[in-house]
């Protein structure tokens, strides 16, 4: 099938590099919302199996690890980033509620029109669940100048510079990048539906979170 396909142009007649660019291009897509994962999953298993490569079997096995360290049920990477005064703030610091993990930045026009949608989302379930964006722009002034300019954001915004690993912790090969945690700490979706998308998630969490409550005041 693909191989094949592959292999029929000129510039993939290498089998090293025709395994290398269909890695890559599986790693990318898996990230996509609503892929089929277990394709992508039985794909990398033939090739960690099957292939002459050795190289390829270990990239394939890296891949795979990498992909079950962030799927739903495992703990999110850890952090503490800078906010726009300055102040380090850690994952570690909002455990106990629902976080609503973003990465971002300025020149992102995508990011921009979704994020536009956070401020009713924040009004409605802030109660129990936490708003936080990650600026990837070079230079934090930067994420401090957008912030001047719009004060109705008003949810956590952090820097990824304190942490330049942030981006391979969490595998964000673009953004905006999104992501929802429990208030243990653990993936409830990675990658999570975008802020146009989720609130029927939100929902969800916010009547489980009040049966409960209300379980424990009998």
């Amino acid at each position: 099938g693909t191989m094949k396909v592959m292999a029929s142009d000129p510039l993939l007649k290498n089998d090293t590099i025709r395994e290398l660019v269909l890695l890559k291009g599986l790693m990318e897509i898996y990230y996509v919302q609503d892929f089929n994962r277990e394709s992508i999953l039985s794909i990398l298993d033939q090739v960690e199996q099957r292939s002459k490569i050795a190289e390829s079997k270990k990239i394939a096995s890296n891949i795979k690890k990498s992909f079950s360290k962030m799927s739903s049920g495992s703990t999110a990477p850890v952090f503490t980033l800078k906010d726009k005064d300055g102040k380090l703030l850690s994952l570690a610091d909002l455990k106990g509620k629902y976080v609503y993990l973003d990465f971002w930045a300025t020149w992102c026009t995508p990011c921009l029109q979704e994020m536009k949608l956070v401020p009713a989302l924040k009004k409605k379930y802030g109660k129990n669940i936490i708003f936080v964006s990650v600026s990837i722009d070079d230079d934090i002034e930067k994420m401090k100048a957008f912030l001047a300019k719009n004060p109705k954001y008003d949810w956590v915004f952090l820097h990824y510079g304190n942490d330049k690993n942030i981006k391979d912790n969490y595998n964000v090969k673009s953004v905006p990048s999104y992501f929802l945690i429990d208030p243990e700490g653990k993936f409830v979706q990675s990658p999570a539906q975008r802020p146009g998308e989720i609130e029927a998630k939100f929902n969800s969490i916010t009547r489980t979170k009040e049966k409960k409550y209300k379980v424990g005041e009998k």
